[in-house]
């Protein structure tokens, strides 16, 4: 069970946990700049009194093996008890990998990621509304281009505490790259094979909670925009712990990896596609043993939900994707064709088979392909 707190001026929780823990030794792992941009250092120095603070915050955005072998390191050296990841989903995948391999060796000719670990106590604290890490089990690490993924019950951070006020000094384009990655977790998480009634309950209200708040917190960036989208994604969070993410996701990586684009605008791209192609579910296409009217009930109640028909689904979305500055010109993004071969030819099949229909890759390939001058 999770202790999650969502309001301004959360950080202040610290202190609780802090006097609950006589011996609380500290390790923690941030983001390079955002840490003191957000406001979040400042805060932290106020609240823990330490002499000689342990920080790890020089690794890549997308975990790189290199840095999870090093983040191991200072963290087995320092004698901590406590990690606290303060920043934005890479880093809260940071301290969890840190977590899963502390005990293991690895060896990046043969990533394990089926292992058993120690449960350390892990604060975190999100500094974007996004990723949904915070209430998921699992991180994403690279090897190279290669994409791996760790799942253990035990890297659930015990304690979130969801300082909306760290989240203000983001960009707009930061925000809107949070946000639409938290939108896709909602949508993905709805339509998945693995969903049960539980995270789909979860889905269509961090989707109604999304939806109805990415613009304002974009135009307007009010405090009620802020608090809700980090709702939302914590919602998000909690949806695709239980049901996984699926095909957008799964082709978003190589994007990232290849092109340099932020996640949660490379999971844009292939959201329309995918919402495309997923009204064309049949009995023969299915890929949900539940049924084709099992996923057409879905994308029903997903239509509902934003107010538009199943058949304009995905041009709704689109619509959304540009009030809130996030284009899908490939051309534009600097996307080239080798990039996309690169991702089609290396994404993780797995992924595919959470989503609900049968993907002809191909045809994937070829109308993204046909994009790019």
């Amino acid at each position: 069970m999770q202790n999650i707190l969502i309001y301004p001026g959360a950080l202040i929780e610290l202190e609780n946990l802090i006097s609950q823990n006589k011996e609380f030794r500290p390790f923690f792992v941030t983001g390079n700049s955002s840490f003191t941009t957000s406001g979040a250092k400042e805060k932290i120095e106020k609240i823990v009194n330490l002499k000689n603070p342990i920080y790890f915050s020089q690794f890549s955005p997308n975990p790189d093996i290199k840095d999870v072998k090093t983040g191991i390191n200072l963290f087995q050296s320092s004698d901590c008890n406590v990690v606290i990841s303060i920043g934005g989903g890479s880093v809260i995948d940071m301290a969890k990998l840190i977590i899963y391999y502390q005990n293991h060796e690895i060896n990046e000719n043969q990533i394990k990621t089926n292992l058993d670990c120690e449960q350390v106590k892990h604060i975190c604290i999100p500094t974007t509304a996004g990723s949904g890490s915070e209430s998921t089990h699992f991180a994403v690490m690279y090897v190279g281009n290669t994409k791996y993924s760790v799942a253990n019950n035990k890297l659930l951070p015990e304690h979130v505490i969801i300082d909306t006020d760290l989240h203000h000094s983001q960009t707009k384009y930061q925000k809107a790259v949070s946000g639409a990655d938290a939108l896709a977790q909602s949508i993905e998480s709805l339509w998945s094979v693995n969903s049960t009634d539980l995270s789909r309950k979860y889905s269509e209200n961090a989707l109604k909670t999304i939806w109805n708040s990415l613009p304002e917190l974009i135009e307007k960036g009010s405090e009620a925009s802020h608090i809700q989208m980090a709702v939302g994604s914590n919602l998000a969070g909690k949806a695709i712990n239980i049901a996984k993410t699926t095909a957008p996701h799964a082709f978003s990586y190589g994007i990232t990896k290849h092109s340099g684009l932020p996640h949660g605008h490379a999971v844009s791209l292939f959201i329309p596609y995918f919402l495309n192609n997923i009204n064309k579910v049949d009995n023969h296409n299915c890929n949900d043993s539940r049924g084709s009217h099992f996923v057409i009930d879905i994308i029903n109640k997903m239509s509902a939900i934003i107010g538009c028909s199943p058949d304009n689904i995905a041009d709704t979305i689109k619509q959304l994707y540009t009030q809130i500055g996030l284009s899908l010109d490939l051309n534009f993004l600097k996307i080239s064709q080798n990039a996309i071969r690169k991702t089609i030819s290396n994404v993780n099949e797995e992924r595919l088979k959470n989503y609900p229909v049968k993907i002809d890759v191909q045809h994937l390939q070829e109308h993204l392909l046909k994009k790019i001058k």
